[in-house]
């Protein structure tokens, strides 16, 4: 190229500079085009759903913080010690990070409501063995069953990407971390002050209970308050917010066939 004589002022160089900038352009508008969905988040239903989505993302985390202050000495008062408490501390973790990829692979098939309200069914079905739990074992096992539904973050990560602006993108993310960090760092207060009410109410730490009517003492009480908490996470998903709605790629013509 450094051979070629320009021709009445021509340069390739200068023909390159200008494609690559009409190819940034492109890239540009196909951008804004993509984010026009940007004016339907001004609507009331998509700050409804993106409140969900942000309930959501506190129960994910909160199923780890709420339960702390009372797993260790659940885990006492059934003849458990330091190594179990390890135990159920990694079987959350485990949980987590089995079902992260395969909640993720699924709301790309099934949409982001279906895949959330599983991730909530699993995290009221862990909360309901670790509220019956008679043995270490069983406690280790719903560890890892409300660690399973409380990997929904990247579902929730990959809704508001598909939902925001280029421009506005890392403000939503930022937002979504305050509010992760806030459900794994701050409920354990709400689960220490509901171990506390339902000790000073005299509830019997032995209570035990039925196949339906769970067991309600200091140290599963946090628990049913997190059941309770994605049982209204299912409710808003039904009734509230708003799937995204994709075009399936057969019905999009390729560049292919437009260039044809």
């Amino acid at each position: 190229r450094s051979a070629f004589t320009p021709l009445n002022g021509y340069h390739p160089l200068s023909t390159d500079e200008n494609v690559y900038g009409a190819i940034n352009q492109l890239e540009d508008v196909k951008e804004d085009v993509a984010g026009f969905d940007k004016i339907e988040s001004l609507t009331p239903s998509s700050f409804s759903s993106t409140a969900v989505i942000i309930l959501c993302v506190l129960i994910g985390d909160m199923a780890r913080g709420v339960l702390f202050p009372t797993l260790w000495l659940l885990i006492l008062s059934l003849g458990g010690g330091k190594v179990y408490q390890g135990m159920a501390v990694s079987a959350f973790s485990a949980g987590r990070i089995i079902s992260s990829p395969i909640f993720g692979r699924l709301s790309e098939i099934y949409g982001y409501k279906q895949v959330l309200i599983a991730c909530n069914l699993f995290i009221m079905v862990g909360c309901y063995v670790y509220s019956m739990s008679t043995s270490v074992t069983s406690v280790i096992i719903s560890q890892f069953i409300i660690g399973f539904g409380a990997g929904s973050l990247g579902v929730t990560r990959s809704y508001v990407a598909e939902k925001t602006h280029r421009s506005e993108r890392t403000l939503y993310m930022a937002y979504m971390t305050a509010v992760q960090y806030a459900g794994f760092t701050m409920t354990p207060v709400v689960g220490a002050m509901l171990s506390a009410l339902a000790y000073r109410s005299s509830i019997d730490p032995n209570n035990k209970a039925s196949l339906i009517v769970v067991s309600l003492n200091q140290y599963t009480v946090p628990a049913l308050f997190l059941m309770t908490t994605s049982m209204v996470a299912i409710c808003l998903l039904y009734s509230v917010f708003v799937d995204v709605t994709r075009i399936p790629p057969s019905s999009t013509p390729s560049a292919s066939s437009t260039l044809a």
